[in-house]
């Protein structure tokens, strides 16, 4: 789309999804592949749309991640935000740390909020970032969710 100049639109962001050729992020594989190793949880919360869950799977498969699974994957099914999706994972483990590139990726108390709120509840937050919340630029909105 930045080479095309063209804006996000669903049906191309559909068919980019359906091509199933996003690679990992380097590093995030062994990372996540260490967190099995040790026994730990892994889920793959996103904003990607329901209808997209097989060609999901099928990509983070072929790329060789661990838990890439319907139970381990979730995706946005009404409205947006990860919200459902930590709430879901909540209900029966303790997350402890959530790695994305969206300040929203973190918390809901960033979502829909003015620049000058969203530093003020980063300024407030300070002491979990770099330690429960991991900022990285995430190519593929695919958020790596760790739990234990």
């Amino acid at each position: 789309m930045i080479e095309a100049g063209e804006d996000y639109s669903k049906v191309s962001w559909l068919e980019w999804g359906k091509e199933k050729k996003a690679k990992a992020v380097p590093g995030a594989l062994n990372f996540i592949k260490y967190a099995q190793s040790k026994g730990v949880d892994v889920y793959y919360v996103s904003n990607r749309l329901f209808e997209q869950k097989s060609e999901t799977l099928e990509n983070l498969q072929k790329t060789g991640f661990p838990y890439a699974d319907a139970a381990h994957v979730l995706l946005r099914d009404n409205g947006s935000g990860k919200e459902p999706g930590r709430l879901q994972v909540q209900e029966s483990h303790e997350i402890v740390l959530l790695i994305g590139d969206n300040l929203s990726d973190f918390s809901e108390v960033f979502d829909n909020q003015s620049t000058d709120v969203r530093n003020r509840r980063v300024d407030s937050l300070k002491t979990v970032f770099g330690n429960r919340f991991i900022v990285l630029p995430i190519p593929k909105k695919i958020l790596f969710g760790i739990v234990k």
